[in-house]
This record gives structure tokens, C-alpha cells and sequence, in this order.
């Protein structure tokens, strides 16, 4: 079965995740299931390749397990879990350091999204601020008026 934050994803979008080569491909991917999505859209923000619990492994687990449990509590949320793997994909052409590479993902993938303003609130998983990404996340947030909540940092024992 489907999990219900990925219900709006649909096996055409699957095969285009697979096949993107650049982050501007993967944003299209993105906005089209964004724009099936009905309003009021949150999206899950915090450590994966850096900070957080200190690997990439355990931080998308902590980040997976966060957006499914707010999506059982019928938030409506955007799960960008489908893009990770055309992420690591797309991310080793570019840039020389970890940082640069991880820019360039934020400014080519990421803020389009926000600017579009289908995403109307942002979740930050407890411990953000260890993340360069969702510092970067949190400043784009409140320039383009989007809703922050900090989740407790014991949301996934609740």
C-alpha cells in the first residue's frame, strides 16, 4: 500500500524521478505533484547530510518517520523522499566541496519551490539548527512568509 504522503506522486512522476538529470528537471517533477496537491502544503525541514545525528542513513530515517507521522495526523504534506536518490545522482556533478554541492541542490532545487508559494508552511525537525540546509531553509522561509512550527524533540515517541 501507498503510504499516504505519497499519494499524489504517480508512476508517471516515479519514472521522470529516475531519469532526471538536472535539479531544474526534478523541480518541474516536484511542482507538478505540488500543484495536485490540495492547498495549504507543508513541507518536513532538518539535518540530512549535515548535522542531525551525524550520518545521512539515520537522518533521512528520522526524516521519513517524521513526515509520515505528521501526514497520519492528516497535515498535508509534500514528501521529497522520491527525489533523494536522483539527488546523490545529480549532486556528484557539480561543485568541488560537500557545501557547494549541497548549495547548489538548495538554490536550484529547493527555492523555486518556496518561491512558488504552494508551500505554505514549513516543519523543522528538532535539532535544524545543526543543519546548514535548514538554517538556509528557515531564512527563505521568512522572506517569502511561510509558516515555521519547531517540532519537540521527542515528536516521534509522542
Amino acid at each position: 500500500m501507498v503510504h499516504h504522503s505519497l499519494r499524489h506522486y504517480n508512476n508517471g512522476h516515479y519514472l521522470l524521478i529516475e531519469n532526471a538529470s538536472t535539479y531544474e528537471e526534478a523541480r518541474t517533477i516536484a511542482l507538478d505533484v505540488l500543484k495536485s496537491m490540495p492547498k495549504s502544503i507543508a513541507i518536513v525541514c532538518g539535518p540530512i547530510s549535515t548535522g542531525g545525528v551525524g550520518n545521512v542513513t539515520d537522518n533521512l530515517k528520522i526524516y521519513e518517520n517524521t513526515i509520515f507521522k505528521l501526514s497520519t495526523q492528516n497535515k498535508n504534506i509534500f514528501n521529497q523522499m522520491p527525489f533523494m536518490k536522483a539527488f546523490d545522482i545529480i549532486t556528484k556533478k557539480f561543485g568541488n566541496t560537500k557545501e557547494e554541492k549541497n548549495q547548489i541542490l538548495l538554490d536550484k532545487f529547493y527555492l523555486p519551490i518556496y518561491e512558488s508559494g504552494l508551500i505554505t508552511k514549513m516543519y523543522f525537525i528538532h535539532g535544524w539548527e545543526s543543519s546548514h540546509g535548514a538554517r538556509w531553509e528557515r531564512k527563505v522561509a521568512q522572506k517569502n512568509n511561510i509558516i515555521i512550527e519547531d517540532l519537540p524533540k521527542n515528536f516521534l515517541e509522542q
